[in-house]
């Protein structure tokens, strides 16, 4: 249990370094399940910089910024978040493991399953294009609200 010195004493703290314009720790806030192929969005302040697994994230003016786990991902990944006074603040984010409904169909002829050199060639730029559509960074805020589901099914 607390004591009311320890708690007093504390309170202290917090309020000198309010009053130093300093605040006590970097606040973050995470949105979504710390799992695998998840997409977590979180916000800080806007003047604050946002590292995932020592990748640099971009904020937007509001401090929203957003990252994901792969599909697969087992080892905790490292969160750090440091304001423009230099107060850091880090968590380990460990993802839970998902269970997927996996599904296979076995048995189908070739032809159905390996596609011809001319489809190879279109899957291959659109992969490319896929790519490039992925590495674009703007400091657009499309992710900080909720997704809608197009269907349920």
């Amino acid at each position: 249990m607390i004591k009311r010195r320890q708690l007093l004493a504390s309170g202290l703290g917090i309020a000198a370094y309010v009053a130093l314009g300093r605040p006590a720790f970097a606040e973050i806030t995470l949105r979504g399940d710390i799992r695998q192929g998840a997409l977590i969005r979180g916000r800080t302040t806007p003047d604050a910089s946002v590292w995932i697994d020592a990748k640099k994230l971009s904020l937007t003016p509001e401090g929203d910024f957003v990252f994901g786990f792969a599909y697969d991902r087992k080892s905790p990944a490292f969160l750090k978040i440091e304001l423009a006074d230099g107060t850091r603040q880090e968590r380990t984010l460990a993802p839970e493991v998902r269970e997927y409904n996996i599904q296979r169909i076995n048995g189908l002829p070739s032809s159905l399953v390996d596609p011809p050199a001319s489809v190879l060639k279109r899957i291959e730029r659109e992969n490319s294009l896929i790519g490039i559509a992925r590495s674009r960074d703007t400091k657009e805020n499309w992710f900080s609200d909720s997704f809608d589901w197009p269907v349920k099914g």
